[in-house]
This record gives C-alpha cells, structure tokens and sequence, in this order.
C-alpha cells in the first residue's frame, strides 16, 4: 500500500487517493475546525482538520514631525 501525504499540506489531500482539493470548494470552518466529508475523486470518507498558521502584512505608516 502506498503512503500518501496528507499532513500539512496547502490543500487538503485524500489520504485514500491522493487527490487534491481546492480548498474553496471545502466548507471552511476556521482553524482547528474538524469535520467528516468525501473529496470529489474516490467518495471515500474522511477526516478533515483546518490548521491555520498566521501570516504579516507590513507597509510603511504615515512620518510624523519629530519622529
């Protein structure tokens, strides 16, 4: 049996199949949310867990006198 990667991915992966998912086409439900759903390729079941990791947006802010 073949071992699929299905754990931190940037999609969600059937662990049966291998086929990836858009994540858009995934009910989302926030991080660390966890629900039952079949992905579109094999119908099989399985598990899904959302993880979130945070990511930073930074741009310069608006010069004030003396600073």
């Amino acid at each position: 049996m073949v071992e699929i990667d299905h754990y931190c991915t940037d999609k969600p992966v059937c662990p049966w199949c291998g086929h990836e998912q858009d994540p858009v086409d995934i009910e989302h439900h926030g991080s660390g949310a966890t629900w039952d759903c079949e992905l579109d390729d094999c119908r099989k079941p399985i598990v899904v867990t959302v993880e979130c990791t945070p990511s930073f947006w930074t741009r310069k802010g608006e010069i004030r006198d003396g600073q």
